[in-house]
């Protein structure tokens, strides 16, 4: 019948596309294994090997001053934060990686009921250190920055906690400012300045210098010393955002 043999004619037409695929596609391959068998270009010698310091760095970022793991708002435990679980993170990452390094990322010591209390309601006094400066200084923290938070409770205090004297209007001349109890490891901030002196009223970098461990090309151990800078920004918005605590006193952004 005419429809049988229509049929049989697309099953042949059809059968023949796939053979020709099939070729193709082996075609395509023959060329490809051709290829990867071509001779490549001599390789260059190997670099000298340098030595591979187990290393890690942690960086903390927007630590408010949550010490414990306690909800100071609901009065109950609350296992999800605290710095005293912080810590055990912090010394198993120790224990894995010799060569750590801790760093915080600024907005600190605002954003609890504890800091209200040490700010506001019973101001620590400049031979006491900070709840979660104190903290931060038993787990040994490299450096930290300054953020737009450290300027909510007002200069004044911002210069006793961080033990930082700052050059501005308001406050009495920096020789006449107290050296006062504060965080052990060094704070910066590049862009925000003093009015009188047009410099950035904290440290604008530090350079951190470490002695690492790490194994040479011999297989040997070795210290290498290391340097690490950290430099800090604060967002520009903080001019508007705390406008009473920088009025008078000059301060600007770059």
């Amino acid at each position: 019948m005419q429809g049988g043999i229509d049929k049989k004619g697309e099953e042949k037409d059809e059968t023949t596309r796939h053979a020709r695929a099939g070729r193709a596609a082996a075609d395509i391959h023959g060329d490809a294994g051709r290829l990867r068998q071509r001779p490549r270009a001599r390789p260059r010698p190997p670099w000298p090997t340098a030595p591979k310091p187990r290393s890690r760095c942690w960086k903390r970022r927007t630590s408010t001053p949550t010490c414990f793991s306690y909800d100071y708002f609901k009065l109950a435990e609350d296992r999800s934060i605290g710095l005293e679980r912080t810590a055990t993170l912090i010394a198993a990452a120790r224990q894995e990686f010799p060569n750590t390094m801790l760093l915080n990322d600024s907005n600190t010591i605002q954003g609890t009921a504890l800091a209200d209390y040490q700010a506001l309601v019973s101001p620590v006094s400049c031979q006491t250190t900070l709840a979660v400066y104190k903290v931060m200084n038993a787990l040994k923290y490299d450096a930290g920055t300054i953020g737009n938070h450290e300027f909510n409770y007002g200069l004044p205090f911002l210069a006793q906690v961080t033990d930082n004297k700052l050059d501005v209007p308001n406050l009495p001349p920096v020789a006449q400012q107290p050296s006062c109890a504060g965080p052990s490891f060094p704070l910066v901030l590049s862009n925000v300045l003093g009015a009188k002196s047009t410099q950035p009223i904290f440290k604008p970098y530090t350079i951190v210098t470490r002695n690492l461990n790490a194994i040479g090309p011999d297989g040997k151990t070795v210290t290498v010393p290391v340097k690490v800078g950290v430099i800090g920004f604060t967002p520009p918005a903080i001019m508007s955002w705390d406008k009473r605590n920088f009025e008078g006193n000059g301060t600007r952004r770059v």
